[in-house]
């Protein structure tokens, strides 16, 4: 998940358009939020490791790709109609 860091703030600074407004319908997550939930996933000795929301689309993505792509590519298509006007 987008992570709340001095690295993001600079990353946003030169991230496209269309990756800023594709980003803003999901909470960054603070720092500390995701080092927990990767050091509780360590200590059960977690493969996988999925914070916040990126699990669910992990899991929607493996089942549904097709699902996942349309939606995906029906916002993306909507931010640049939008970009235009």
């Amino acid at each position: 998940p987008d992570t709340e860091t001095p690295g993001f703030d600079i990353e946003n600074e030169t991230k496209p358009i269309e990756c800023k407004k594709m980003s803003e319908s999901v909470k960054a997550m603070s720092a500390e939020e995701v080092a927990k939930i990767f050091v509780a996933g360590l200590e059960k000795e977690r493969y996988q490791i999925l914070p916040g929301e990126a699990k669910s689309v992990w899991l929607l993505h493996r089942f549904v790709p097709g699902i996942v792509r349309l939606i995906l590519d029906r916002d993306y298509k909507k931010i640049l109609s939008d970009l235009r006007k």
